[in-house]
């Protein structure tokens, strides 16, 4: 099998330092600090009550996550697909229409996490569940919390055909996620990876580092 040179085309960012490529970058020579007192977790009278999450969304990326029906979604979800937007685009290519039929065979997506959509479930399927209102569930919940909702949800907003999965390594999620696309192309099985990894903040997370 014939194996291919790889390389990295396009780079996509959501951090606690920045939206962006290079509001990152900014950020970094700037030697921003993105840590900062949690009120959530001040309340709920953690140990360590500082942390470093993303800020919200601003009026063009809630737009973008509404018009592509994530609105619903954790944030796994969320910052994967914003994410993988901007390294869609920084890579040269176009945003398909939402009505396109035709699929890209040729480009997968690897997208890890360490703990999956666990907001998802703290925040609404365990409450409806116990209040009784398990019918209140939309159908498109399991799309957003199986654990491979991160690059699945990617591959329908850009129509990927390739392997889509998702990996789990903890720490080295997103490495391991780095080498897998790597590996596939090298190989010849695929011309194009959208690679990466995403984590939630919540509460019940940082619990178990407390």
């Amino acid at each position: 099998m014939e194996k291919k040179r790889v390389v990295i085309t396009g780079l996509g960012i959501v951090s606690p330092n920045g939206f962006g490529i290079s509001q990152f970058l900014e950020t970094l020579k700037n030697g921003t600090n993105a840590i900062r007192k949690i009120k959530e977790i001040e309340q709920l009278d953690f140990s360590c009550q500082i942390g470093a999450m993303p800020e919200v969304f601003d009026q063009e990326t809630e737009l973008f996550l509404e018009n592509h029906q994530y609105s619903d979604a954790g944030y796994n979800v969320k910052y994967s697909v914003i994410a993988a937007k901007e390294a869609w685009l920084d890579a040269g290519f176009s945003i398909p229409s939402y009505d396109s039929s035709e699929v890209d065979y040729d480009t997968g997506v690897i997208i890890g996490s360490g703990v999956g959509s666990a907001d998802l479930f703290h925040q609404k399927i365990i409450p409806s569940i116990q209040n009784g209102n398990v019918r209140k569930l939309r159908s498109h919940i399991a799309e957003f919390t199986m654990f491979s909702a991160p690059s699945a949800n990617v591959a329908g907003m850009l129509a990927l055909g390739n392997k889509i999965s998702a990996n789990s390594s903890a720490c080295s999620t997103g490495n391991e996620s780095i080498i897998e696309g790597f590996e596939r192309i090298k190989s010849g099985k695929a011309k194009r990876m959208l690679v990466g990894s995403s984590e939630i903040p919540s509460p019940y997370v940082w619990g178990c580092f407390d």
